[in-house]
C-alpha cells in the first residue's frame, strides 16, 4: 500500500521548455496519495530531495478521479509521485495494491 517503505513511485514528465500551466492527473483507482514537484534543472533530479517543495498540497481521496494542479513557477520537469495505492481485485493476495494513472495532461499557460 506503501510502496514498502520507499517514499514513493513516481513519474517524471519532461516538457518542451520550462513554462507555467496546469497539470491534470486522472487517478483510475482509490484510494491513493499523490504530491507533485517540479524542477528547473536542465535533466531531472535523481532524488526525491533534488526535487524541492512541493508545488501543490498532497492530493489524497478515496475516490478515483481527476486532479487538477497549477503550475505557476517556470518548470523544465515534473514529478508525479504517488505516495499510497488502492487494493485492486486483480492483483494477487500478496501484493494487493495498485496505483494506477490513467490520464496525464500538462496545458500550458502561454
Amino acid at each position: 500500500k506503501y510502496f514498502n517503505g520507499k517514499p514513493g513511485v513516481g513519474l517524471v514528465l519532461a516538457l518542451s521548455g520550462a513554462g507555467t500551466g496546469t497539470l491534470d492527473v486522472t487517478l483510475a483507482n482509490a484510494p491513493y496519495q499523490m504530491e507533485v514537484y517540479t524542477s528547473t534543472a536542465d535533466t531531472a533530479p535523481a532524488t526525491k530531495d533534488g526535487w524541492g517543495e512541493r508545488v501543490a498540497p498532497k492530493s489524497f481521496s478515496a475516490d478515483p478521479g481527476a486532479v487538477s494542479v497549477p503550475i505557476t513557477q517556470p518548470a523544465r520537469f515534473v514529478l508525479v509521485l504517488l505516495i499510497e495505492a488502492a487494493a485492486d481485485a486483480g492483483c494477487s493476495g500478496n501484493f494487493p495494491y495498485r496505483a494506477s494513472i490513467s490520464e496525464i495532461t500538462f496545458a500550458s499557460a502561454a
